[in-house]
């Protein structure tokens, strides 16, 4: 019954990213970021698995991939009204330029 359940995606996609399934991580939660916009936790959480993955010199698809992700991500949690805005713009999204 849980897998239908969009509540435990936000968690299952942070679980799968602290075990350094970035790819798995982001395939759960780009779904449910489709369904709930107005969540800008989950935003958050998409931006924040970018940046880990850029952090420890890696990448989650490509580079180019992962920067366009990261400008998506960014205007999904501007759109959700997330509260720390003007922090992810200038130093999550940056780290892919």
């Amino acid at each position: 019954r849980w897998p239908d359940d969009d509540r435990f995606v936000p968690r299952l996609s942070a679980a799968e990213a602290m075990q350094g399934r970035r790819v798995e991580a982001l395939a759960a939660l780009e779904p449910y970021l489709e369904r709930h916009p107005a969540d800008a936790s989950a935003w958050f959480l998409a931006m924040r698995v970018l940046y880990d993955a850029h952090a420890a010199r890696g990448v989650v698809t490509s580079r180019a991939e992962d920067g366009a992700r990261a400008a998506k991500y960014a205007e999904g949690y501007k759109a959700a009204a997330g509260p720390r805005f003007v922090w992810c713009t200038t130093r999550h999204v940056k780290v892919f330029r």
